[in-house]
């Protein structure tokens, strides 16, 4: 076995022979060990901590100055994974309990044995490669359990309590249970390449436990971010953001906000604040705050209801919309001098009340051709450029207003017949469509505009989420579980789950999941 490979132990025992022992007692090499140090005080086991970053420590607990237990606390407050076994001749129980406490491995009673040494070191060794291979499969599939998941909770397609058990399951983050921001990042056509850059990026200054992340259509990368972290931190990743793309970039930030609903509206805001905003020529670091204060300002400017204007886009009528508009350029703009900063104030308050109406209705401006609208508008110099560039905008607006209205209804009908049909063996994109009495082609093109996924891909999820929930809740076999989620063979049923969750059947059924810190019977 290579040296790079084997794993590290230090001996920490104030008795020369003791520690001589430890050494030479047990082959070490061939069980895939090597020796890191071997000292004789807390002080100098701290130093070689430090340095060789050991795996395993064997640690006397009668030391003067700091004692093992002491060093063994200090030891975990550094690393919380490390392994420690307790070597020591006392028989006291207020020691195995305090030790137990901190969370050490095993106790080795002096003199040492060297059958019991070997057996220890093999048992932590095994836990050691256990949670290693753990770690190293969930590091494969946590970005695509991160971006899915993290997806689906902003865009409000998944329930608390669902995204609980599946952030238990996969090992994410709690985020909402504290608070949080929203960073969202626009990339430029020519540098979508380097988008998959961003979740190091973003690990280079926050550790994997403080954000989740997702990469979203028109491709904007978004993070939901301890807000603890700070101006400095957000300033941070602007910078090396900057740095990875080599050009202009444009980053939103949204308000603080805690609870499972705040993840959602974080996520708004910055698609709000960064669709409002004029682009300019270099990079662009807005945050919501920011951007609100402007509306405020020009509201006060200009104080018309809006509720008309509103209601003429929730209802797709494009008419109505337009003729709200002509009044209020009649109201503002032609008594007097026009100036450039009118029309573009305007068009900020006309652009913030079409998003609280797509928001309202659960869309955004994801769901609209929006190439160009910042730059048209921040280019504007007259009127009648405005009223050509604007009206168009307002039609396309209520047209796929009118088009989602559509979609939602039929997606809505096609997600009641899956969940009829789950158990169904042969449930795929034809039978349902026929089931619905359209076509395959329409289905699949207004399901995934409704729900961001196939219906392929939703069908196999439900499948699975199913099957957890099944696993959680009852004592069925695994095949009678696939059965039951409509896929008869337990072999491709298996390969499916761990494709999904990450984990084994096995793996998920032998761990205790939890939600909201209580053990779920």
């Amino acid at each position: 076995m290579e040296m790079k490979n084997k794993m590290k132990i230090l001996i920490v025992d104030d008795e020369t022979y003791e520690r001589i022992l430890i050494e030479k007692c047990v082959d070490w090499d061939a069980m895939g060990f090597q020796i890191a140090g071997s000292v004789s005080s807390a002080g100098e086991a701290l130093e070689v901590f430090e340095r060789e970053q050991p795996d395993l420590v064997f640690t006397d607990i009668n030391m003067p100055l700091m004692d093992g237990l002491e060093l063994s606390r200090n030891l975990r407050e550094r690393n919380g994974q490390i392994k420690i076994v307790m070597i020591t001749g006392y028989r006291d129980f207020e020691y195995a309990r305090t030790a137990i406490k901190i969370g050490v491995e095993d106790f080795l009673l002096k003199p040492i044995d060297s059958e019991e040494l070997e057996k220890t070191a093999e048992k932590v060794r095994q836990d050691l490669l256990n949670e290693r291979e753990k770690q190293k499969q969930l590091e494969e599939s946590w970005p695509i359990l991160s971006q899915d998941l993290t997806k689906r909770i902003c865009m409000k397609q998944i329930g608390q309590e669902e995204a609980a058990q599946k952030l238990q399951a996969y090992e994410l983050p709690f985020l909402y249970e504290q608070e949080m921001i929203g960073i969202l990042v626009e990339v430029m056509e020519k540098e979508w390449e380097k988008i998959d850059q961003m979740p190091a990026a973003v690990s280079r200054i926050l550790a994997r436990e403080r954000f989740l992340y997702s990469i979203f259509p028109k491709n904007r990368f978004f993070i939901l971010m301890e807000a603890q972290a700070g101006t400095a931190c957000v300033q941070a990743l602007f910078e090396q953001i900057r740095t990875i793309l080599n050009e202009p970039v444009r980053m939103t930030v949204s308000g603080v906000h805690q609870g499972f609903a705040g993840c959602s509206e974080a996520f708004s805001e910055c698609q709000e604040s960064m669709f409002n905003t004029m682009k300019g020529t270099g990079s662009q670091l807005i945050c919501y705050k920011d951007y609100m204060e402007l509306v405020h300002y020009v509201e006060k400017t200009y104080p018309v209801s809006f509720e008309k204007f509103r209601l003429a886009v929730r209802s797709a009528d494009f008419e109505a919309a337009v003729s709200f508009v002509d009044q209020y350029l009649e109201l503002y703009i032609y008594q007097g001098p026009i100036l450039v900063s009118q029309l573009r104030n305007v068009g900020v308050l006309l652009l913030h009340n079409t998003a609280i109406v797509l928001k309202d209705l659960g869309m955004s401006f994801d769901d609209v051709d929006r190439i160009g609208i910042y730059q048209k508008i921040s280019d504007l110099g007259s009127v009648q450029a405005f009223c050509t560039e604007f009206y168009e905008f307002l039609e396309m607006i209520t047209k796929t207003v009118a088009e989602f209205s559509q979609v939602n209804s039929m997606s809505q009908k096609a997600l009641q017949y899956i969940e009829e049909h789950l158990s169904v063996n042969g449930l795929s994109l034809h039978m349902v469509a026929s089931g619905l009495f359209v076509s395959n082609s329409y289905l699949s093109r207004v399901f995934k505009q409704y729900s961001g996924e196939s219906i392929t891909k939703y069908i196999m999820r439900k499948r699975i989420e199913k099957s957890m929930e099944l696993f959680d809740t009852t004592d069925f076999k695994v095949y009678e579980v696939a059965e039951k989620v409509g896929i008869p063979d337990a072999h491709y049923f298996g390969t499916c789950f761990k494709k999904y969750t990450g984990k084994t059947v096995n793996e998920y059924k032998s761990k205790k999941h939890t939600l909201f810190g209580k053990k779920c019977e």
